[in-house]
């Protein structure tokens, strides 16, 4: 919740950030509800069943291709709408790392993060 709209004086929500960050993060719902949405379509293309998992058990655990899982700590950066926790590990190849977790759609058989997503409560 933005400081602006009630929001805790509490240091977690009174960052200073770039303008787009900002927008972001800030009261500026439109702009909230868009990039939500691009991440939830990058969770479908990575694999549907990761938002089905999420509604379901409020979070998922994944193995996306390296540069899948990138794309999506990028937008989430601005959004911040997801708590993500990377598991340390080095997974590569294909199919690897299959039986961790929700597996990419596209294994592009390179390098994998391993890691769970769940919606940041509000």
């Amino acid at each position: 919740m933005p400081f602006s709209k009630d929001g805790t004086e509490d240091g977690s929500n009174l960052q200073t950030l770039c303008r787009p960050c900002n927008a972001g993060k800030g009261s500026d719902e439109a702009l909230n509800k868009a990039v939500d949405s691009e991440l939830r379509n990058l969770l479908d293309q990575i694999n549907p069943a990761i938002n089905r998992a999420v509604l379901k058990d409020g979070r998922a655990v994944v193995v996306a291709n390296s540069d899948e899982f990138t794309e999506l700590a990028r937008k989430n950066a601005y959004f911040n709408g997801y708590q993500i926790k990377v598991y340390p590990s080095t997974i590569t190849g294909l199919q690897a790392g299959f039986s961790l977790g929700i597996y990419t759609l596209n294994d592009n058989g390179g390098s994998k993060t391993h890691f769970q997503i769940a919606p940041r409560s509000s």
